[in-house]
């Protein structure tokens, strides 16, 4: 049993670091078809992260992070597993859920990232222990 949704994230994924194409509007349309909305009301988007985890084989993280009003930085989690049931194509994670089925995101959900910290060329990220690729958000 294969997940479409999982393969729509490989697929970003692969193309870029093939390219370094944008990819945040895919992202967002996926997330949408599965009923996901970004917030609206308590922070503004401003990155998308794509990770590969290290202790869970065939699977991708989507992570949505916000500047909130109190400027501090959060990050929802999703993850897309490659056998996922029909009913979990797609699996969100709040708060800090996400470091408890999988320890190597501890701390991430909360990170508040300097501005040195973001690549703005839109290359790989430095502040994960995991593969990740990510992109910052026009906003304008």
């Amino acid at each position: 049993m294969g997940n479409d949704q999982y393969d729509k994230i490989k697929n970003i994924f692969e193309n870029y670091l093939k390219r370094q194409c944008d990819y945040s509007s895919d992202i967002l349309d996926i997330l949408n078809d599965n009923n996901i909305k970004k917030r609206e009301k308590d922070g503004k988007l401003i990155q998308i992260n794509i990770s590969i985890p290290k202790n869970h084989n065939n699977s991708f993280i989507v992570g949505l992070r916000y500047l909130k009003r109190d400027y501090s930085h959060t990050e929802d989690h999703f993850l897309f597993l490659e056998d996922a049931d029909d009913n979990q194509k797609v699996k969100s994670f709040y708060k800090n859920k996400l470091e408890k089925k999988l320890p190597e995101y501890q701390n991430t959900h909360k990170e508040q990232l300097q501005t040195d910290q973001i690549n703005l060329n839109n290359s790989k990220s430095n502040y994960s222990d995991v593969s990740t690729i990510s992109t910052l958000i026009n906003n304008s």
